[in-house]
């Protein structure tokens, strides 16, 4: 199966559905994924920036550069340093999507883009405390973008990067049970894991990875709206 008949087989999904197993799109080579999805916004004005780290959510990739990409909006990735970064399911043959890093965060200047996202993963966004550097460079990436009025969001693990940045203290955001007991409480965020998508402002969360789908939504409503 070829990756672009995996993203068409994927539109019959509706939002907060399940997203397929990685084992239906296990014969895409990495490669092919990541050129493909990369090509989709390349010819586009406005830009993306999407932050994460290792272990990121396959479903959520192809939700953001295909969905963002047909919206005409260039998606770009940006980490802790340049390279390459993984997908989470790396036991998988042939699986794990790899991912070619376009800016480091020290680099990030805010103003080349129309929306900063902080995409969930089990690394980088999840542990800010465990990448003090990155970490920093987040908070300042995320407190530039909330002054300029550019877009800023995160999904799942993400919120917690978000949460340590400052930006969203004293704000309701969603985003996993877990997370919202045991983590937002101590950056002073009102958490709900009722709502799978919350929108305040100019500010963007999302609950998990089956809610990508309505947050991408969501987020090409907000960057039309200007």
């Amino acid at each position: 199966m070829t990756i672009l008949a995996a993203l068409a087989a994927l539109t019959a999904c509706q939002p907060e559905a399940i997203p397929p197993s990685p084992a239906a799109l296990a014969e895409t080579p990495v490669e092919t994924a990541v050129e493909t999805e990369t090509a989709l916004g390349e010819e586009n004005e406005g830009a993306v920036l999407i932050i994460v780290g290792n272990l990121f959510d396959e479903i959520e990739y192809i939700a953001y550069t295909r969905e963002l990409g047909e919206a005409g909006y260039r998606v770009l990735f940006g980490s802790e340093t340049l390279g390459t970064i993984q997908s989470e399911h790396t036991h998988r043959a042939n699986w794990p999507i790899e991912v070619e890093v376009d800016v480091a965060l020290a680099d990030v200047v805010v103003t080349d883009y129309d929306a900063i996202i902080l995409m969930g993963d089990f690394d980088l966004t999840a542990f800010p405390w465990d990448h003090p550097e990155a970490a920093a460079e987040i908070d300042r990436i995320m407190q530039e973008a909330v002054e300029a009025n550019i877009i800023v969001g995160a999904t799942w693990e993400g919120v917690t990067s978000l949460a340590h940045s400052g930006v969203i203290e004293g704000m309701e955001v969603t985003a996993p049970p877990g997370t919202c007991a045991e983590v937002l409480p101590h950056y002073g965020v009102t958490c709900t894991s009722a709502t799978p998508v919350l929108r305040n402002g100019r500010i963007l969360t999302a609950r998990d990875h089956p809610y990508c789908w309505m947050f991408v939504e969501t987020l090409i409503e907000m960057l039309q709206e200007g």
